[in-house]
């Protein structure tokens, strides 16, 4: 009998399903049967997310569970029953405080091996006391592994260990991927592509372009940002915020306020299969986050080449950024020095500015590795995998 690699994972979102896909082709090569089974097709609870997550075309074998929760609290008891009858040999549970599926996993369902994962990390760790703080740790103490995306997410695992005599599961690295393959630097795309992008986004010949794409929600620190931008500082930049959200109008008002209504523009979010261009179009990428788990804008960014500015309260700054080769961090948190940093930002040269988006692509982005990073995370939960290599490799 074939063994079996079940995953529990609330809803479809891109970036897993990509993820999911690499698992299964890498599985499948070992004769292990993987199946993901899905709590919700979103069909509610989740108004805020595009219509585009919805029953998405899935290759990878998958199941959606009948679902008995409330909004986005997803309850899906015959998915515990079925689990509980089965017993995988391994077993990966998503989201593990997030709905009471997840949360009854942790005692109903069996298996050879279990893992989960967490986003968690330590620059905003939520509420670590409490009945909250103990009901982390209790469902974190059923597992054997934690999957987290970043060494700040394995501190974050550490962190708890420090509140209880619980045993916390072993961290075993598992980034948030995208299809690498869709990002490239400008010079792989087709030239008159990128010249349309810029036209079409107002960026003159002799200017240069920064993007931000990101919710108009105060999470972001766009409002901060904004207010310490000033027509010199910016003086030969182009720059455009890709969003929506209710900060929509606010912003709009502070750029005029700040004078640089010729600079910066706000746009909606452009399709996700123009992003690619959008990146590859720009010379940087801004990301000035009050508090951002792992953002995958930021691995798009390293992906498409560019030199990256990104928050210290990001979940991922720590493998995205080496400061002054490839890009900086922004010291949100200190306003005089965050607009210190932003003049440095912004005086870079041309010449600066690609050498940094290099080094993103060739040195940081290796991270992201889709291939390699399934491989090592499956190899972790005692499963050897083969892989093809990274072409930069």
């Amino acid at each position: 009998m074939k063994k079996r690699f079940i995953v529990v994972q609330n809803i479809p979102s891109p970036y897993r399903l990509h993820l999911f896909n690499v698992m299964w082709k890498q599985l499948e090569g070992k004769g292990i049967d993987f199946h993901v089974h899905f709590m919700s097709d979103m069909k509610r609870g989740h108004d805020e997310r595009p219509l585009s997550w919805r029953n998405p075309k899935i290759d990878f074998p998958h199941t959606y569970w009948r679902d008995w929760g409330v909004s986005h609290y997803h309850f899906n008891p015959g998915l515990l029953l079925f689990l509980r009858k089965i017993s995988p040999d391994w077993l990966l549970v998503g989201c593990p405080f997030d709905t009471f599926t997840s949360i009854a996993a942790a005692w109903m369902c069996p298996a050879g091996v279990r893992c989960t994962w967490s986003e968690g990390n330590t620059k905003t760790p939520g509420v670590m006391t409490g009945f909250k703080g103990w009901l982390k740790r209790a469902v974190f103490s059923k597992y054997e592994y934690v999957g987290v995306p970043g060494s700040d997410a394995a501190k974050y695992i550490a962190l708890h260990q420090a509140y209880t005599k619980r045993c916390m599961p072993k961290p075993l690295m598992l980034p948030n991927l995208i299809d690498e393959t869709r990002f490239m630097p400008r010079e792989k795309w087709n030239r008159d592509e990128i010249e349309s992008i810029r036209d079409g986004l107002g960026v003159k010949p002799h200017e240069l372009l920064a993007i931000t794409p990101a919710r108009l929600d105060h999470s972001k620190g766009l409002i901060e940002y904004l207010s310490l931008l000033t027509p010199e500082m910016i003086k030969g930049w182009r720059i455009v915020i890709f969003g929506q959200g209710v900060l929509k109008d606010e912003l709009l008002r502070l750029v005029h306020e700040r004078g640089i209504d010729d600079r910066v523009a706000i746009k909606d979010y452009v399709a996700y299969s123009e992003m690619p261009k959008c990146y590859a179009a720009s010379d940087l990428f801004v990301l000035p986050s009050n508090s951002d788990p792992n953002p995958l804008s930021v691995i798009e960014a390293l992906h498409s080449g560019l030199p990256v500015a990104v928050s210290e309260k990001t979940g991922n700054v720590e493998e995205a950024v080496c400061e002054g080769k490839n890009g900086w961090v922004l010291p949100v948190s200190d306003k005089n020095r965050f607009a210190q940093v932003l003049m440095d930002v912004f005086s870079s040269s041309p010449e600066s500015l690609r050498e940094k988006g290099r080094r993103s692509y060739v040195e940081n982005a290796r991270f992201w590795s889709t291939s390699e990073s399934v491989k090592n995370f499956l190899d972790g939960m005692g499963i050897t995998c083969g892989y093809e290599a990274n072409p930069r490799d």
